[in-house]
């Protein structure tokens, strides 16, 4: 029998590691059918310890291929992870530091609806990373007072006034001098015409009060009737993850059992750079 090759080793190996891998996803699985908790932390323990046995023992064998091939097996995952993401990158929308933006202006009515918040960038607001939808405060008020904006309407659902909506207002003749004055509240059963900029979560409110990936949509609002002009979305619910980790819990295959959730991808869309992109302006953030 003619002695293995490197490559032979170097591929024998990868290929038991794969099986490896494959059974310690099974067995995470069924760990966690009894304690949901343990079954990645124990299955990821023993991977661990298979990789570093393999490269122990084939060492001391003197089968360099067979020891190399831990290394040999992240090495190919995290390139195909990376090959992965680049992939869902370029098929999810928009990812270009909202360098294309509709023609929108001129803008007398900005309508804001966005029920999650706000997200902006935290170095420009004084370290609020996600703003409050309801209230007007230093962007808004620049909008109105300084960029001569006729009006910013705050959709506000409430319990007792699902439609109702929080107006922010130039008053006539320039009466409209500070915050306060330019306030009103009043009920709408529709979005009034303007151009309107709706931010949400696709995985909704987020507990550490950052959304996860944002989604937003500019339509312009006439007659009652909505024109999507353009949508952004920045960041994924699933990626391969960059090393070989296993997080399979739950029910088999539920959710993928080598995957990460909420993954960001490309630059940060948030609402400050968003708007000043669509009016071509500097506004005032904190």
């Amino acid at each position: 029998m003619q002695p293995r090759t490197f490559t032979g080793d170097l591929v024998l190996g990868i290929l038991i590691l794969a099986f490896v891998f494959a059974a310690l996803i099974a067995l995470s699985y069924a760990i966690s059918a009894l304690s949901p908790a343990l079954g990645p932390p124990v299955a990821n323990v023993l991977w661990a310890g298979a990789l570093i046995a393999m490269a122990v023992i084939a060492t001391r064998a003197e089968r360099w291929g067979r020891a190399a091939a831990p290394v040999a097996f992240i090495a190919l995952w995290a390139a195909g992870a990376q090959i992965n993401a680049g992939l869902l990158s370029a098929q999810t929308g928009t990812r270009d530091g909202l360098t294309h933006v509709p023609d929108v202006r001129p803008v007398t009515r900005l309508i804001v609806n966005a029920s999650y918040g706000l997200p902006i960038d935290p170095t420009r607001s004084g370290g609020v990373a996600v703003a409050r939808f309801d209230e007007c405060s230093a962007w808004c008020r620049d909008l109105i007072l300084k960029q001569g904006m006729g009006s910013v309407v705050l959709w506000t659902p409430k319990p007792d006034a699902p439609t109702a909506r929080t107006l922010f207002r130039k008053g006539g003749a320039g009466e409209c001098t500070g915050a306060e004055p330019c306030i009103v509240e009043e009920p709408a059963e529709a979005f009034p015409d303007g151009l309107m900029i709706e931010m949400g979560d696709e995985a909704g409110p987020a507990p550490s009060n950052n959304l996860c990936c944002p989604v937003a949509v500019i339509s312009k609002i006439e007659g009652g009737n909505k024109t999507v002009l353009k949508s952004y979305r920045q960041g994924l619910n699933l990626a391969i993850m960059p090393l070989p980790v296993i997080a399979a819990t739950g029910k088999p295959f539920e959710t993928p059992p080598v995957m990460q959730s909420n993954v960001a991808l490309g630059p940060p869309l948030r609402f400050d750079t968003l708007i000043e992109a669509l009016l071509n302006t500097q506004l005032s953030w904190k």
